[in-house]
C-alpha cells in the first residue's frame, strides 16, 4: 500500500510543479499586456493518512492561484488619474484658448493701438480721404479680429462638447462591459478557481473609467464592482446605467436622473465650458460692448465732411455677443460720414473730434483704459493657464507615482519568472525521478517476486 501512496504523492508534486510551470509561462507571455497582473501559484500539503505508523504526508495540492493586486494602491491609482484627467483637460483647453486670443503679437491690443494712431493722423489731416481710410480699414481690422477670437472661441467650445458627448458614449461602452463581466465573473468561479484574467480586465476598465469621468470602483463580498461617480453608483452588479450629457449651456450630467457631479476628462470639459471659457468670453463681450458704448458716442458728437451729425461708428448685438460687432454699415459704404470735425459749418481743417476719438487710447472706462482691458483679459487667461498646468503637472507627478507603486507590486518581472521557471522545472524533475523509482519498485514487487528457484 505504501507504494503506491508513494506514487500518488508524485503524481500530485508533478501537477502541481506543471502548474507552476503554466503559471510562470502566462506571466511571461503577458508581461507587456496592458492591466494584466502578475499570478503566483498558492500551495498546500494534502491531508496525510493514517498508517500503522502514524500520519502520512500525502503530497500536494494547488490552493489557488492569486493576483498580486492590493486595493488600496488601485484606489490611490484611480483617484490619481481621474485628478490629472480633469487638471490637464482643463489646462489644455485653456492653452488653446490662449492662443486663439494671441496676444500681443496678433491679438486685439495692437488693432486697438492702430486705431487710435488712425484717428490721430485722420485729426491733423481730416480733409484727405487716405486718411479717412485708414481710420475705416483699422475699424475693419479691429472689428474682424474681435469676431475672430469669437469665433474661434466658439468653434472650440463646440469641439470641446463633441469630445465630451464622444467622452460619454465610450464611458457608457465601458460601464456596460463591466456590468457584463460581474454576471461572468462569478459563474466562471463556481469551481473555486478565481477567473483572474477576467479579473484583471474589470480591474483595467475601471482605471479608464476613472480617467474619463474620475470613477472609483469597489469589489463587494460577492465579487462584483461596483462603479461610482459623483455619488451615483454607475454600475451596481450586473445593471450599469448610461450617463447622458444634457445640452448647453449648463451641460448637465446625468445617470438614472441623478445629477452627476462627474470628473476626470468628462468633468475637465464641462468645466471649461461651464466656467473657464464663460468667464473669459464675458470679459470679451463686456469689452466690445463698452469700446461700441464709447466710440458711438464720441463720433455722435462730432460732423461729417458733409456738416451732418455723427451717428454710430459701430454696431454691437448684446444678445449675440463679441461676433456681432462690426463697423456701422453707413460709415462702411461712405468714407465722407466719418465725422472728424466738432462743429459745423464743418472748417477744412477741423479734425477736433477725431482728436477726441484718438483721446479714447488714454480714457478709463471701467476704471482702466480699453488697452488696459485687453491687457488684464489677457493677464487673467494667462495666469489660470498657468496656474492649471501647475496642477495637471503636479497630478500627473502623483498619478506616476501611484502607477509606479502598484506596478511594483502588480507588473511581472521577467527574472524573478525565469527563477520560477527554473524552480518549478526542477520539481518537476525530480517529481518524475520519484515516480520512476517508485514504478521500478512496483515492476519488482508484481512481476518478480516469488520467481527464485523456477
Amino acid at each position: 500500500m505504501g507504494n503506491f501512496v508513494s506514487l500518488h504523492t508524485s503524481l500530485t508534486a508533478l501537477r502541481a510543479s506543471q502548474t507552476g510551470l503554466d503559471t510562470a509561462s502566462h506571466n511571461v507571455a503577458n508581461a507587456h499586456t496592458p492591466g494584466y497582473t502578475r499570478q503566483r501559484l498558492e500551495l498546500r500539503a494534502n491531508a496525510p493518512h493514517q498508517t500503522s505508523i502514524g500520519l502520512l504526508g500525502a503530497g500536494v495540492d494547488v490552493a489557488q492561484i492569486t493576483r498580486s493586486r492590493d486595493d488600496f494602491l488601485d484606489r490611490r491609482v484611480r483617484g490619481a488619474a481621474g485628478d490629472a484627467a480633469y487638471q490637464g483637460a482643463r489646462a489644455e483647453l485653456l492653452g488653446r484658448t490662449e492662443a486663439i486670443l494671441a496676444e500681443p503679437d496678433q491679438g486685439v491690443s495692437g488693432e486697438l493701438s492702430a486705431l487710435w494712431d488712425a484717428f490721430e493722423d485722420l485729426s491733423l489731416e481730416p480733409a484727405e480721404p487716405a486718411g479717412r481710410q485708414q481710420v475705416l480699414a483699422a475699424l475693419g481690422s479691429l472689428t474682424s479680429r474681435v469676431r475672430a477670437v469669437d469665433a474661434g472661441w466658439d468653434a472650440l467650445a463646440a469641439d470641446t462638447a463633441d469630445g465630451a458627448a464622444e467622452t460619454v458614449r465610450e464611458a457608457n461602452h465601458l460601464l456596460a462591459r463591466v456590468a457584463e463581466l460581474n454576471a461572468d465573473i462569478p459563474v466562471a468561479s463556481v469551481r473555486g478557481t478565481a477567473p483572474n484574467d477576467l479579473m484583471d480586465e474589470r480591474d483595467l476598465l475601471a482605471d479608464k473609467l476613472a480617467a474619463l469621468v474620475g470613477a472609483g470602483a469597489v469589489v463587494g463580498a460577492d465579487g462584483t464592482m461596483t462603479v461610482t461617480a459623483g455619488g451615483v453608483d454607475l454600475v451596481d452588479g450586473v445593471v450599469a446605467s448610461a450617463l447622458v450629457l444634457g445640452a448647453g449651456p449648463a451641460y448637465a450630467v446625468t445617470a438614472g436622473g441623478a445629477a452627476v457631479d462627474a470628473g476626470g476628462r468628462l468633468g475637465g470639459r464641462v468645466a471649461y465650458l461651464t466656467g473657464d471659457l464663460a468667464a473669459h468670453r464675458t470679459a470679451l463681450d463686456s469689452l466690445a460692448a463698452d469700446l461700441t458704448a464709447e466710440l458711438n458716442t464720441r463720433h455722435a458728437a462730432g460732423f461729417d465732411a458733409g456738416g451732418a451729425g455723427g451717428g454710430a461708428l459701430l454696431t454691437y448685438d448684446p444678445s449675440v455677443g463679441a461676433g456681432s460687432l462690426d463697423v456701422a454699415p453707413a460709415v462702411a459704404a461712405d468714407l465722407d460720414r466719418l465725422a472728424a470735425a466738432a462743429a459745423t459749418p464743418v472748417a477744412a481743417q477741423d479734425g477736433r473730434n477725431a482728436r477726441n476719438l484718438a483721446d479714447l487710447r488714454d480714457a478709463a472706462v471701467g476704471g482702466l483704459t480699453f488697452d488696459g482691458r485687453v491687457r488684464r483679459m489677457t493677464v487673467a487667461l494667462a495666469g489660470d493657464v498657468a496656474a492649471l498646468r501647475r496642477s495637471a503637472d503636479a497630478a500627473e507627478g502623483l498619478q506616476v507615482a501611484a502607477s509606479g507603486a502598484r506596478s511594483n507590486v502588480t507588473a511581472v518581472s521577467i527574472d524573478e519568472e525565469l527563477v520560477s521557471v527554473v524552480q518549478y522545472q526542477r520539481s518537476l524533475e525530480a517529481a518524475s525521478r520519484v515516480m520512476t523509482a517508485v514504478d521500478q519498485a512496483l515492476d519488482v514487487l508484481i512481476n518478480r517476486t516469488g520467481l527464485v528457484g523456477r
